[in-house]
Protein backbone atom coordinates (compact mmCIF):
# COMPACT_ATOMS: atom_id res chain seq x y z
CA UNK A 1 0.00 0.00 0.00
CA UNK A 2 1.24 3.46 -0.87
CA UNK A 3 2.99 5.25 2.00
CA UNK A 4 3.50 2.12 4.09
CA UNK A 5 6.92 1.02 5.31
CA UNK A 6 7.65 -2.63 4.72
CA UNK A 7 9.52 -4.89 7.12
CA UNK A 8 12.34 -5.14 4.59
CA UNK A 9 12.79 -1.38 4.71
CA UNK A 10 13.11 -1.43 8.52
CA UNK A 11 15.73 -4.19 8.50
CA UNK A 12 17.91 -2.54 5.87
CA UNK A 13 17.56 0.99 7.15
CA UNK A 14 15.36 2.24 4.38
CA UNK A 15 15.85 1.77 0.72
CA UNK A 16 19.68 1.18 1.05
CA UNK A 17 21.40 -2.08 0.35
CA UNK A 18 21.99 -4.63 3.11
CA UNK A 19 25.59 -5.22 1.90
CA UNK A 20 26.68 -1.66 2.66
CA UNK A 21 26.43 -0.54 -0.94
CA UNK A 22 25.42 2.90 -2.08
CA UNK A 23 21.70 3.80 -1.98
CA UNK A 24 21.53 3.39 -5.74
CA UNK A 25 23.07 -0.05 -5.56
CA UNK A 26 26.61 1.10 -6.64
CA UNK A 27 29.94 0.41 -4.83
CA UNK A 28 30.89 2.50 -1.79
CA UNK A 29 33.89 4.77 -2.43
CA UNK A 30 36.77 3.98 -0.09
CA UNK A 31 38.06 6.70 2.23
CA UNK A 32 41.66 7.41 1.20
CA UNK A 33 43.44 10.31 2.92
CA UNK A 34 45.92 12.19 0.78
CA UNK A 35 49.27 10.45 0.70
CA UNK A 36 47.93 7.22 2.17
CA UNK A 37 50.19 4.28 1.12
CA UNK A 38 48.56 2.39 -1.73
CA UNK A 39 49.76 -0.97 -0.46
CA UNK A 40 47.74 -0.53 2.74
CA UNK A 41 44.42 -0.04 0.95
CA UNK A 42 42.09 -3.03 1.11
CA UNK A 43 39.11 -3.87 -1.05
CA UNK A 44 36.98 -2.04 1.49
CA UNK A 45 37.36 -0.27 4.82
CA UNK A 46 37.54 -3.56 6.70
CA UNK A 47 40.38 -4.73 4.47
CA UNK A 48 42.25 -1.47 4.96
CA UNK A 49 41.93 -1.73 8.76
CA UNK A 50 43.25 -5.28 8.67
CA UNK A 51 46.30 -4.21 6.68
CA UNK A 52 46.95 -1.22 8.93
CA UNK A 53 46.79 -3.39 12.05
CA UNK A 54 49.23 -5.91 10.60
CA UNK A 55 51.69 -3.16 9.65
CA UNK A 56 51.35 -1.50 13.05
CA UNK A 57 51.96 -4.74 14.90
CA UNK A 58 55.16 -5.39 12.97
CA UNK A 59 56.42 -1.86 13.48
CA UNK A 60 55.66 -2.03 17.18
CA UNK A 61 57.65 -5.25 17.54
CA UNK A 62 60.63 -3.76 15.72
CA UNK A 63 60.55 -0.63 17.85
CA UNK A 64 60.38 -2.72 21.00
CA UNK A 65 63.41 -4.70 19.87
CA UNK A 66 65.37 -1.57 18.97
CA UNK A 67 64.78 0.07 22.34
CA UNK A 68 64.37 3.74 23.14
CA UNK A 69 66.44 6.75 22.18
CA UNK A 70 68.63 7.69 25.19
CA UNK A 71 68.01 10.98 26.96
CA UNK A 72 71.67 12.00 26.58
CA UNK A 73 74.94 10.71 25.13
CA UNK A 74 75.69 8.82 28.35
CA UNK A 75 72.95 6.40 27.30
CA UNK A 76 75.01 5.15 24.34
CA UNK A 77 77.27 2.25 25.29
CA UNK A 78 79.44 0.76 22.58
CA UNK A 79 81.07 -2.68 22.83
CA UNK A 80 83.62 -2.93 19.96
CA UNK A 81 84.05 -6.17 18.07
CA UNK A 82 87.46 -7.83 17.77
CA UNK A 83 88.43 -5.82 14.70
CA UNK A 84 87.54 -2.46 16.21
CA UNK A 85 88.69 -3.14 19.77
CA UNK A 86 92.10 -1.41 19.29
CA UNK A 87 90.39 1.66 17.84
CA UNK A 88 87.76 2.15 20.53
CA UNK A 89 89.56 0.94 23.63
CA UNK A 90 89.03 4.39 25.14
CA UNK A 91 85.41 5.19 25.91
CA UNK A 92 86.30 8.89 25.56
CA UNK A 93 87.62 8.44 22.02
CA UNK A 94 86.83 11.69 20.13
CA UNK A 95 85.40 9.85 17.10
CA UNK A 96 83.10 7.83 19.35
CA UNK A 97 82.09 10.93 21.29
CA UNK A 98 81.20 12.72 18.05
CA UNK A 99 79.21 9.72 16.83
CA UNK A 100 77.21 9.68 20.07
CA UNK A 101 76.32 13.35 19.66
CA UNK A 102 75.17 12.72 16.09
CA UNK A 103 73.19 9.65 17.14
CA UNK A 104 71.36 11.60 19.83
CA UNK A 105 70.61 14.44 17.44
CA UNK A 106 69.20 12.12 14.76
CA UNK A 107 67.25 9.91 17.16
CA UNK A 108 69.20 6.65 16.91
CA UNK A 109 68.45 4.10 19.61
CA UNK A 110 71.08 2.44 21.76
CA UNK A 111 70.93 -0.87 19.88
CA UNK A 112 70.99 0.87 16.51
CA UNK A 113 74.08 2.83 17.61
CA UNK A 114 76.01 -0.39 18.23
CA UNK A 115 75.16 -1.70 14.77
CA UNK A 116 75.82 1.67 13.14
CA UNK A 117 79.40 1.91 14.43
CA UNK A 118 80.13 -1.73 13.57
CA UNK A 119 78.80 -1.40 10.03
CA UNK A 120 80.57 1.93 9.45
CA UNK A 121 84.10 1.07 10.56
CA UNK A 122 84.63 -2.70 10.49
CA UNK A 123 84.93 -2.95 6.72
CA UNK A 124 87.14 0.16 6.50
CA UNK A 125 89.54 -1.20 9.11
CA UNK A 126 89.52 -4.71 7.65
CA UNK A 127 90.40 -3.43 4.18
CA UNK A 128 93.24 -1.28 5.51
CA UNK A 129 91.62 2.06 4.66
CA UNK A 130 91.98 3.15 8.30
CA UNK A 131 95.39 2.76 9.92
CA UNK A 132 95.75 1.10 13.30
CA UNK A 133 95.98 3.50 16.27
CA UNK A 134 99.41 4.43 17.58
CA UNK A 135 100.90 1.83 19.91
CA UNK A 136 104.33 2.66 21.45
CA UNK A 137 104.97 -0.95 22.46
CA UNK A 138 104.31 -2.15 18.91
CA UNK A 139 106.66 0.50 17.48
CA UNK A 140 109.50 -0.56 19.80
CA UNK A 141 108.92 -4.21 18.86
CA UNK A 142 109.05 -3.32 15.17
CA UNK A 143 112.21 -1.28 15.75
CA UNK A 144 113.90 -4.36 17.20
CA UNK A 145 112.74 -6.39 14.21
CA UNK A 146 114.10 -3.86 11.71
CA UNK A 147 117.47 -3.68 13.50
CA UNK A 148 117.60 -7.43 14.12
CA UNK A 149 117.75 -7.26 17.92
CA UNK A 150 115.48 -8.53 20.67
CA UNK A 151 117.35 -6.94 23.56
CA UNK A 152 114.89 -4.45 25.12
CA UNK A 153 117.73 -2.46 26.69
CA UNK A 154 119.44 -1.99 23.34
CA UNK A 155 116.18 -1.01 21.66
CA UNK A 156 115.41 1.50 24.41
CA UNK A 157 118.90 2.99 24.20
CA UNK A 158 118.61 3.46 20.44
CA UNK A 159 115.27 5.23 20.86
CA UNK A 160 116.67 7.47 23.62
CA UNK A 161 119.82 8.30 21.66
CA UNK A 162 117.68 9.19 18.66
CA UNK A 163 115.71 11.71 20.70
CA UNK A 164 118.91 13.54 21.66
CA UNK A 165 120.31 13.22 18.16
CA UNK A 166 117.28 14.69 16.40
CA UNK A 167 117.10 17.64 18.81
CA UNK A 168 120.74 18.47 18.24
CA UNK A 169 120.44 18.01 14.51
CA UNK A 170 117.39 20.29 14.29
CA UNK A 171 119.15 22.94 16.37
CA UNK A 172 122.32 22.89 14.29
CA UNK A 173 120.30 23.02 11.09
CA UNK A 174 118.38 25.96 12.61
CA UNK A 175 115.06 24.43 11.64
CA UNK A 176 111.89 26.42 12.42
CA UNK A 177 109.68 24.95 15.13
CA UNK A 178 107.10 23.20 12.90
CA UNK A 179 109.89 21.46 10.96
CA UNK A 180 111.80 20.62 14.13
CA UNK A 181 108.59 19.18 15.53
CA UNK A 182 108.22 17.00 12.46
CA UNK A 183 111.78 15.76 12.87
CA UNK A 184 111.12 14.94 16.52
CA UNK A 185 107.97 13.02 15.57
CA UNK A 186 110.16 10.51 13.72
CA UNK A 187 111.21 9.13 17.09
CA UNK A 188 107.63 7.97 17.71
CA UNK A 189 107.75 5.47 14.85
CA UNK A 190 109.85 2.38 14.27
CA UNK A 191 110.70 3.43 10.72
CA UNK A 192 111.68 6.93 11.84
CA UNK A 193 113.98 5.56 14.52
CA UNK A 194 115.68 3.32 11.99
CA UNK A 195 116.35 6.32 9.71
CA UNK A 196 117.73 8.43 12.57
CA UNK A 197 119.86 5.56 13.87
CA UNK A 198 121.36 4.94 10.45
CA UNK A 199 121.90 8.65 9.84
CA UNK A 200 123.64 9.08 13.17
CA UNK A 201 125.87 6.12 12.41
CA UNK A 202 126.69 7.45 8.94
CA UNK A 203 127.70 10.84 10.33
CA UNK A 204 129.96 9.18 12.87
CA UNK A 205 131.58 7.10 10.13
CA UNK A 206 132.28 10.35 8.30
CA UNK A 207 133.83 11.82 11.43
CA UNK A 208 130.99 14.17 12.29
CA UNK A 209 129.58 14.21 15.80
CA UNK A 210 126.76 16.37 17.08
CA UNK A 211 127.39 18.19 20.34
CA UNK A 212 124.80 19.41 22.80
CA UNK A 213 121.69 21.10 21.45
CA UNK A 214 122.66 24.29 19.64
CA UNK A 215 126.37 23.53 19.37
CA UNK A 216 128.14 23.28 16.05
CA UNK A 217 129.02 19.81 14.83
CA UNK A 218 132.65 18.80 15.26
CA UNK A 219 134.94 16.34 13.58
CA UNK A 220 135.30 13.38 15.94
CA UNK A 221 138.74 12.44 17.16
CA UNK A 222 140.30 9.35 15.70
CA UNK A 223 142.36 6.87 17.66
CA UNK A 224 145.79 5.59 16.69
CA UNK A 225 144.37 2.14 15.95
CA UNK A 226 141.71 3.63 13.69
CA UNK A 227 144.37 5.67 11.93
CA UNK A 228 146.44 2.57 11.21
CA UNK A 229 143.34 0.82 9.87
CA UNK A 230 142.73 3.71 7.51
CA UNK A 231 146.24 3.59 6.06
CA UNK A 232 145.18 0.90 3.58
CA UNK A 233 141.65 2.20 3.09
CA UNK A 234 140.87 3.09 -0.54
CA UNK A 235 138.60 5.89 0.64
CA UNK A 236 141.60 8.04 1.61
CA UNK A 237 143.33 7.53 -1.73
CA UNK A 238 142.59 10.43 -4.13
CA UNK A 239 143.25 8.14 -7.09
CA UNK A 240 140.64 5.60 -5.97
CA UNK A 241 137.07 5.68 -7.30
CA UNK A 242 136.01 5.17 -3.67
CA UNK A 243 137.83 8.32 -2.52
CA UNK A 244 136.02 10.14 0.32
CA UNK A 245 137.26 13.73 0.79
CA UNK A 246 135.63 14.06 4.24
CA UNK A 247 137.28 10.89 5.48
CA UNK A 248 140.62 11.96 4.03
CA UNK A 249 140.35 15.26 5.86
CA UNK A 250 139.62 13.41 9.07
CA UNK A 251 142.60 11.12 8.44
CA UNK A 252 145.00 13.99 7.79
CA UNK A 253 143.89 15.95 10.88
CA UNK A 254 144.21 12.87 13.07
CA UNK A 255 147.66 12.13 11.63
CA UNK A 256 148.86 15.67 12.43
CA UNK A 257 147.52 15.50 16.00
CA UNK A 258 149.14 12.15 16.69
CA UNK A 259 152.46 12.59 14.91
CA UNK A 260 152.82 16.34 14.44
Amino acid sequence: MDGEISGNDIETGGSGSSDGGAPDGGAVERYTPEGFPEHLLGDDDHGTIDRLFTAYSGARERLAQAGDVPKDVAGYVYQPNETLAPFFADENDPVLASAKQAALKTGITGQQFQSFIDETFTELVGSGQIEAPYDPARELKNLGTYLDTKDPREIEKIATDNEAFVKNLAAQMELPEPVAGFMASLTDLAGGNVILHRLSGLLQERGISLGAEGETGKVAAISEDELRALDADERIDPASPKFDPALRKKYDEAYRKLYG
